[in-house]
Parts: structure tokens; C-alpha cells; sequence
């Protein structure tokens, strides 16, 4: 499998922080596959996947998404990139959930594709009674299905899902399973992190572990 995405001796340190929050990590995400990255809250996870999103910027160390720094190609290839936050009420932006599903493909489409590929993407996550619901009213199971329906919607060709399956229903759990398992069949390359050492039905290509922002096990 070719390498899509790769990390290279990453460091990063939020403002006002002493301390790096991820400290000369180095992975490659090879293409279709499905990645694990599990260590304790608190370990660096969140940070990893939002560096390799894109959206910090590394004090030390380079992503390179299909061989080139991902920081010369964005923001023309933001569109390849998905990422599910931990929080899904960070991501609702939009007053209805038909909008929010719809707010990436408008940024790419024409309205009657948009329009298809909202009404897909809700019949895939079996959402489509939500579609006219405001963002405002969805429980946190709703809301974390409507979250990853609106990254969906846009197809993109990675997709970085920052612990997916915390505080979810167990039918909202096989629900998001079953989508993910699904996007793996279909070619998709899927960086998951997870707090603990167990993912529901998930086969993990390669995982990775970190702790205190240090990359200690990766295979």
C-alpha cells in the first residue's frame, strides 16, 4: 500500500504552554488502511490527528500527504481531509441538520448535488428524520451521527475520527460501526484514536500508541 499521509519528527506546544503536547512523533498512514491511535486522555491523541489534519501547524517536523508538505498543498486539498472532533457540538455551525450535512458539498456543488448527497449520506446513517430538526434540539448520539454525515457528504478520502465511539448509545455505537467498517470497504483511508485498548468490531491495520506526547509503539 502506498503512504497517503505521513508525520515526520513532529513537534507541536500550544501557546502558553512550557511543555509539547506531541514531541518528535513520526507515523505513516498507508492508503485504504485503517489506523489505530489509542493512549490515556491527555496523551496527545487530539493533537497527533489535528497536525495531521492540518490545522496546527508543527513548531518542529513536516506532514507530507501524498509526498509533498500538506502545508503547500492546503488549502486546495482541504477537501480530502475529514475530521470528526471528540466534541461533535464543535462542529454544529449550521441551524437545521439538512444545512449542516450540506455545508461542505455547497462549498464544492451545484445545489441539486447537494441535495443527493445530503439525502444519501442521511438514508446511509439512517438520519434522514433529523434533516429538518434544528442542530440545537439532537442528543450528543445525534449529534455525533449528523457530525460525521456532514464529512461524509463531501467524500472525502481521509477521514480522522477523534474518539468516535466515547459516550455513545449502543444502538448509536452499531450504527457508527457499521459506517466506518463500511467507508474501510469502499477504499477509504481512517485514522481512529481511542482511549482504550479495544475497538468495537474495528480490525486495525497498524496502531500506534502514545504517551505523553511520545509515539511509544507503532506497528
Amino acid at each position: 500500500m502506498a503512504i497517503i499521509l505521513e508525520v515526520k519528527n513532529v513537534t507541536y506546544t500550544y501557546p502558553g504552554e512550557k511543555e509539547p503536547a506531541i514531541k518528535d512523533v513520526s507515523l505513516a498512514v498507508s492508503e485504504g488502511e485503517i489506523t489505530c491511535i489509542k493512549g490515556p486522555n491527555g496523551s496527545g491523541k487530539t493533537t497527533l490527528l489535528l497536525v495531521m489534519a492540518g490545522l496546527l501547524r508543527p513548531e518542529k517536523g513536516a506532514v507530507y500527504y501524498r509526498g509533498s508538505p500538506l502545508i503547500d498543498q492546503l488549502p486546495h486539498v482541504r477537501s480530502k481531509f475529514g475530521i470528526l472532533f471528540q466534541n461533535p457540538e464543535l462542529m454544529m455551525i449550521n441551524p437545521t441538520v439538512y444545512d449542516e450535512i450540506a455545508y461542505g458539498p455547497r462549498q464544492l456543488y451545484d445545489e441539486d448535488t447537494v441535495h443527493r448527497k445530503v439525502t444519501v449520506t442521511a438514508r446511509l446513517l439512517g438520519i434522514t428524520k433529523l434533516l429538518e430538526k434544528s442542530t440545537a434540539s439532537l442528543s450528543y448520539g445525534e449529534k455525533k451521527l449528523v457530525a460525521i454525515a456532514s464529512i461524509l457528504s463531501y467524500d472525502p478520502e481521509i477521514l480522522l475520527l477523534d474518539e468516535p465511539f466515547s459516550n455513545l448509545h449502543p444502538s448509536k455505537l452499531e450504527t457508527l460501526t457499521r459506517i466506518i467498517i463500511n467507508q474501510a470497504e469502499q477504499g477509504k483511508t481512517i485514522v481512529i484514536t481511542s482511549p482504550g485498548e479495544s475497538l468495537p468490531n474495528i480490525r486495525c491495520d497498524r496502531t500506534a500508541f502514545i504517551e505523553d506526547g511520545v509515539l511509544i509503539k507503532y506497528s
